[in-house]
């Protein structure tokens, strides 16, 4: 079976990707990880990035980390292309906690880039953040 572009495996010859227009997949999770953010980025900075192999909707966000620090807390945004699919970036108020993002609109189009964007205020850090993305095909 594939895996969102992650992995993939040939059946009768055919990509797997491709060789069926019917295909579905539902609910299918995967973390984009990010070792560290250092001080001072803005959220312009992409910090982990993944293709889309084709259209789907990302219906659920989901943030942590081990630590952050900083008089602000710092901030997870997720795009595709130019624009936030959520409704407002994800605040990292407290060290290995979950916090789940409000989507606005998680609609991606085939072989979009899909970024993870930071913000760490002044002297502020992420260590060890992962974003899990949750996936299905419309």
């Amino acid at each position: 079976m594939g895996s969102l572009g992650l992995t993939t495996t040939k059946t009768t010859g055919n990509d797997f990707l491709a060789a069926d227009a019917n295909l579905k997949v539902e609910n299918f999770s995967f973390v984009l990880p990010v070792d560290a953010v250092g001080a001072g980025e803005v959220i312009g900075t992409k910090q982990a990035a993944w293709k889309a192999p084709w259209a789907c909707e990302i219906v659920s966000v989901r943030v942590w980390c081990r630590a952050r620090t900083g008089a602000s807390d710092p901030t997870v945004d997720v795009y595709e292309a130019a624009g936030t699919i959520l409704t407002a970036p994800v605040t990292l108020a407290a060290d290995a906690t979950f916090y789940d993002g409000a989507i606005a609109d998680g609609q991606i189009a085939a072989l979009a880039e899909v970024t993870v964007r930071c913000t760490t205020a002044g002297a502020g850090s992420i260590s060890d953040l992962n974003v899990e993305l949750t996936v299905a095909t419309p």
